[in-house]
């Protein structure tokens, strides 16, 4: 019997680090000027996180976490290029050509899943289209 109940403890704890650990949510934030106005973008996306990530993570979590310590390094360097891309895309397809970034931070903030959002904070609001 002690062994069937750790057998589903270990099932249970596989499937609980394959459907919770499945995605990384990244915001990019942003201050942009164009002309002589500025505001402040704001960006979030949920990312897949990578299958070997997920597998190994599953395999050595009885191990001091093995594995599973590599989330600490997320968002990775693939990740922060493509969210750079896209919000800077976004940007462009807002305002037009020609802003300037003048600071942007990238920072992971949750291990879960949820619909992208973005938005523009000019004059302390938040806005879809600023007028720069």
């Amino acid at each position: 019997m002690p062994g069937l109940l750790k057998n589903i403890s270990f099932s249970l704890a596989i499937i609980l680090i394959f459907t919770s650990c499945g995605h990384v949510r990244v915001k990019y934030e942003a201050k942009v000027k164009k002309k002589e106005e500025s505001a402040v973008y704001s960006f979030t996306r949920s990312y897949r996180v990578g299958q070997s990530d997920r597998l190994f993570c599953a395999l050595s979590f009885v191990l001091a976490g093995g594995w599973c310590w590599s989330y600490l390094f997320y968002p990775s360097q693939d990740i922060r290029e493509d969210i750079n891309y896209e919000a800077e895309d976004m940007i462009q397809q807002k305002i037009g050509p020609d802003f300037i970034v003048l600071h942007r931070t990238i920072e992971r903030e949750s291990f879960k899943y949820a619909e992208d959002e973005a938005y523009f904070i000019y004059d302390g609001n938040k806005v879809d289209n600023p007028p720069l």
